[in-house]
């Protein structure tokens, strides 16, 4: 199934380009192919210059992407660099084509081992590839709530900017987002601002949340 999927996408990606002449633009570094071993270790040492990359790579699948995984110690933490795909779509925003981009679970990692520090923060609910390495530069912790105070939520988001505070010292790629689970729908903090929380305050008092 997934093959006649793949063919009629090819199918697809060859007439746009036969009929429209619609074109890709991917963002710097991303390339057709893999990358390479040397690659990831120069990816790994922008980080770290002391890193390093064990040449033992795992090849991994799900439903969506793919990742070529390589056992790193970057900054003296045990973690991975990996080539993986992405998706990029022509000019006109209508077809999609695979790439390949560098990335490393590095960030993931710190943030987990921080985010003990702040069990009020709840916890990362998903350690697959793709939290680790995808999901729009993003790692997601969450917790679950039937209803809250403004007390309550006021000391959420002290937390919240306290970690965001603590992990500015250290060179990550990825942000942390909180999601508050209410029974009826999600919430989240994404930044920092104050006038981000009021608007989020606004929001919760308007669906009878808060």
């Amino acid at each position: 199934m997934n093959d006649r999927k793949n063919g009629k996408w090819i199918i697809s990606i060859s007439l746009c380009i036969l009929i429209s002449g619609c074109t890709w633009n991917p963002p710097e570094g991303y390339t057709e192919k893999h990358h390479s071993y040397e690659e990831l270790v120069e990816y790994a040492r922008s980080i770290d210059p002391d890193a390093t990359v064990s040449d033992d790579p795992v090849d991994v699948k799900d439903d969506y992407w793919e990742y070529r995984i390589y056992p790193a110690v970057i900054n003296g933490m045990e973690c991975s660099v990996a080539s993986t795909s992405d998706v990029v779509y022509d000019s006109l925003g209508e077809f999609g084509k695979i790439y390949y981009k560098m990335d490393t679970d590095y960030d993931y990692y710190i943030i987990s081992d921080v985010l003990n520090d702040y069990p009020e923060l709840g916890t990362i609910y998903d350690d697959s590839e793709s939290m680790r390495f995808q999901v729009n530069d993003v790692i997601v912790s969450g917790i679950e709530v039937d209803s809250i105070t403004q007390d309550e939520l006021d000391e959420l988001w002290d937390a919240y900017k306290r970690i965001n505070s603590e992990l500015e010292q250290y060179d990550l790629r990825k942000t942390i987002w909180l999601k508050i689970a209410f029974p009826d729908g999600d919430s989240y903090f994404k930044e920092t601002s104050e006038q981000y929380y009021q608007n989020m305050i606004g929001r919760l008092k308007e669906n009878g949340k808060l």
